[in-house]
């Protein structure tokens, strides 16, 4: 077990919260204003216990999940918990002894909180049995460089695995996300994107691209009036969209390598 992060705990309490107020959040799940203010203050030394934290997870907003909760309250180990996430879904899987999945909780966007526009959390924690052959072995690329194959094997640093339900034919790995261009998509730094082999996506969908035969890159991929723009998806306001002219697509300055399926986030 890991120590109380109250820091983190905070931290995550507050996204759980969003814009309701303390009164607010405190109405809809039950635990006291004054106990969830002094988590927010970090001036609680004891970590609320497992039966708190599912209170305030089951009315969190912004896709704060109970597994979350109990790890930077010490109640789980950071190394047994891994999180897959996509635009419309988030998954927590926690893992025991030798690998074996324990419980896995789910979050849905289209449940709705109290008739408004948040979401809201799906209690789908339940035990479950290790089945190996429902999962693939899927290699991780560190990197993927032009003039090399994709899975070049100095390019793959390990494997992961993934359900064959999430797959739907074609040829599969996961890339680990350097730098911060896409983390208003929640896909931060260190993180794996599973991608699918494909050399064109829809626009608005978010891609791997090699740009001008350099190091592969992670955009959203925006099509409009013959040209295609990369458009990153950051806080960070130095990123700029890149747009290529039709000229540029068909001398392969740009190229597509995969649509990105899920993110899945490590501790």
């Amino acid at each position: 077990m890991d120590k109380f992060d109250k820091k983190k705990f905070a931290e995550l309490l507050e996204k759980a919260k969003g814009d309701r107020s303390i009164n607010q959040y405190a109405l809809h799940s039950g635990i006291s204003a004054a106990h969830i203010s002094r988590l927010l203050r970090e001036m609680i030394d004891t970590p609320p216990n497992p039966d708190t934290i599912r209170k305030l997870t089951e009315k969190a907003y912004n896709r704060i999940t109970y597994h979350e909760l109990m790890v930077a309250a010490g109640h789980f180990d950071t190394k047994n918990i891994e999180i897959i996430e996509t635009p419309s879904e988030k998954k927590v899987i926690r893992y025991g002894k030798d690998g074996i999945i324990e419980a896995i909780e789910s979050w849905d966007s289209s449940l709705k909180l109290d008739g408004n526009n948040c979401t809201q959390m799906v209690k789908e924690v339940s035990t479950v049995h290790y089945q190996p052959e429902r999962l693939i072995r899927i290699p991780v690329l560190g990197v993927i460089r032009a003039g090399e194959p994709i899975l070049a094997e100095q390019n793959i640093i390990g494997y992961e695995y993934a359900e064959k339900d999430e797959l739907n034919g074609g040829e599969y790995f996961y890339l680990k996300v350097k730098g911060d261009s896409m983390n208003r998509s929640r896909i931060q730094e260190g993180d794996l994107v599973l991608v699918r082999r494909q050399s064109d996506v829809n626009s608005g969908e978010i891609a791997v691209v090699m740009v001008n035969s350099e190091e592969a890159t992670l955009k959203r991929v925006i099509k409009a009036n013959d040209m295609l723009i990369l458009q990153p998806d950051s806080y960070n306001i130095e990123y700029k969209p890149i747009v290529f002219s039709k000229k540029q697509i068909e001398t392969n300055e740009i190229r597509i390598l995969g649509k990105v399926i899920h993110a899945k986030i490590k501790f």
